[in-house]
């Protein structure tokens, strides 16, 4: 009875390690992504951010700055995708076992782990914002 029962269940663990799969590949690039936009975005603000140290402004407040900015665009992106996730529960119900389409839990917490994502693919061009030499920032054409 147990192989019968597993012959049966195969297709669905088939597929449910592909759409792993492919989850995870789809936030590393995503992260990537984030990560190389954030790094265009500092490199292409080289010297406002040489100016801004070199009036006086503290390294902190540059990197808090850089994440500011990556964060709100990830947060415009979460409510943007959790629009499109509630308007197509109802084509993913039949694919859920115990659990409801729109359950505010998972949300929350693929939600919250997304912004993680994002968070730390803003952290290292963050930090290399606040690395800026204001001398080459101001030569800089």
């Amino acid at each position: 009875m147990e192989q019968v029962l597993g012959e049966s269940l195969a297709q669905r663990k088939f597929s449910l390690v592909l759409i792993g799969i492919f989850a995870a590949l789809s936030v590393l690039l995503a992260a990537i992504g984030v990560a190389g936009v954030m790094a265009f975005l500092v490199a292409q603000r080289t010297q406002e951010m040489g100016i801004r140290i070199a009036l006086g402004a503290q390294r902190r407040d540059v990197f808090g700055l850089v994440l500011g900015q990556g964060l709100r665009m990830a947060f415009l992106g979460m409510l943007i995708g959790l629009a499109g996730a509630f308007g197509l529960t109802r084509l993913l119900s039949g694919m859920l076992f115990g659990v409801k389409p729109s359950d505010p839990l998972t949300f929350a917490l693929v939600s919250a782990f997304l912004i993680g994502v994002a968070l730390l693919a803003c952290w290292l061009p963050a930090r290399a914002a606040t690395r800026v030499d204001p001398m080459v920032a101001l030569r800089y054409e």
